[in-house]
């Protein structure tokens, strides 16, 4: 989500809410990243639940 990048970005040395800004709008928007990849790993939840996933998409493979 935008705020959990935005929080974690602030956070690095020399990082500015300004310069956060110029970067974030140069970039695609996240709903567009999503409709053009092949898989999704969806990161938002516990470690086994994207341990799972993943596993789930080699297997697939």
């Amino acid at each position: 989500p935008e705020d959990v990048q935005r929080a974690r970005v602030l956070a690095r040395p020399g990082m500015t809410k300004q310069k956060f800004d110029h970067i974030f709008n140069l970039q695609l928007h996240d709903t567009h990243k999503r409709t053009r990849a092949d898989h999704v790993i969806d990161t938002g939840t516990t470690h086994e639940n994207t341990r799972a996933q993943v596993m789930a998409l080699i297997a697939s493979l």
